[in-house]
């Protein structure tokens, strides 16, 4: 069950990175405006999260090798991420 959980974590990570590598991808196309240099910053940030995101939860799952109390707040932690970034890839989208 704990490395069922870890997966879980890893790929929801996955999916954020995808989606925001998308999010990037519709604020490239705003050119560089103050407004759309400020759009990618957060876009390009929040990449480089899900990037540690993926690297940190591979480390505490395959080298540590934590249990559910770990892995559980995580999972909700990504599940509300990936929430928001999809909230802000729709609202891109508009």
């Amino acid at each position: 069950m704990n490395d069922l959980i870890w997966m879980v974590d890893i790929v929801l990570v996955v999916v954020q990175t995808f989606i925001v590598a998308l999010i990037l991808r519709e604020y490239l196309d705003t050119g560089f405006t103050p407004v759309g240099r400020l759009l990618i910053t957060a876009a390009f940030l929040f990449l480089v999260q899900s990037i540690v995101l993926l690297s940190s939860y591979y480390y505490w799952w395959a080298i540590r090798n934590t249990d559910y109390h770990v892995a559980v707040p995580l999972l909700a932690s990504t599940l509300l991420s990936l929430i928001g970034l999809y909230m802000l890839y729709r609202i891109s989208k508009l």
